[in-house]
């Protein structure tokens, strides 16, 4: 425009919103912001397009931005800015973490407009399994194993009661569970006690009897009979057997020869 000579200028360095998403940063003013007209000059305003990012996510979010890494939040950015939103699992506390399921638009965004990032998690919680034995539960409706492991967050955990055979003549039998039924809010232990049972089979009558129990071999054996029991360990009547591990014994009469020759004498 034309001004009169002698005429101050003062070019303002405001920002300017074309909307309230997409802005113009005024980088410099040449030759200067303050001026006296006293010859035609040409003033030089430099300015840089910027958008606004929103971030939607429930977790912190780390991203490439133009090759470094940074956290992202809700922020400006320059038009055409490249930034790879980094798929990281976020872990508040040891026992609790969140897993993204997904990034929209995309994990990569070249900035042309305004827009919203959206990143998808899932709460997980630890839950440490203890037990000798396979643990069979219900999960959500489904039948499956529990092992350590992260479980998401209001998963419907049913650990079922059930005898674990090791072998036909071994078997661990549950005594205890806690917590038997559950909803995952928090980080969880699950204890599960078992004893565990050898078949002791005598006279080919069986039993299962718990490990360290004892086992007396009884019988009765007439005077004009010798009785043994065979074997596992094949042992005289009324022998006391430890279990510790299955066992097959049956009692043998044979003849009382001492008792037959002090008969015949």
């Amino acid at each position: 425009g034309w001004y009169n000579n002698g005429t101050e200028i003062h070019v303002e360095n405001i920002t300017y919103y074309p909307s309230k998403d997409v802005r113009y940063v005024i980088l410099s003013i040449e030759p200067l912001r303050n001026i006296t007209v006293n010859s035609p000059s040409t003033i030089r305003i430099t300015t840089i397009e910027q958008l606004y990012i929103t971030l939607s996510s429930v977790i912190p979010i780390h991203a490439i931005i133009n090759g470094v890494n940074e956290t992202l939040g809700n922020s400006w950015f320059n038009a055409n800015t490249t930034i790879y939103v980094e798929n990281l699992t976020y872990y508040p506390i040891k026992d609790v973490r969140y897993v993204i399921t997904g990034i929209q638009p995309s994990e990569k965004v070249i900035l042309t407009s305004p827009i919203t990032i959206t990143v998808d998690a899932v709460k997980q919680y630890y839950i440490t399994v203890k037990s000798v034995i396979p643990v069979k539960v219900i999960i959500n409706g489904t039948s499956t194993y529990l092992n350590t492991s992260w479980i998401n967050k209001d998963t419907v955990i049913h650990v079922l009661n059930y005898t674990y055979y090791v072998t036909n003549e071994e078997r661990y039998v549950i005594t205890g569970i806690s917590p038997q039924y559950f909803t995952v809010t928090s980080p969880v232990i699950v204890n599960i006690s078992t004893v565990k049972q050898f078949l002791v089979t005598i006279n080919n009558v069986s039993k299962w009897y718990n490990q360290g129990s004892t086992v007396p071999l009884k019988a009765n054996v007439p005077i004009y009979d010798i009785g043994k029991f065979v074997g596992t360990y094949n042992v005289s009547p009324n022998t006391i057997l430890i279990v510790n591990s299955p066992i097959k014994e049956k009692l043998v009469l044979s003849p009382n020869y001492v008792f037959y020759g002090e008969v015949g004498g």
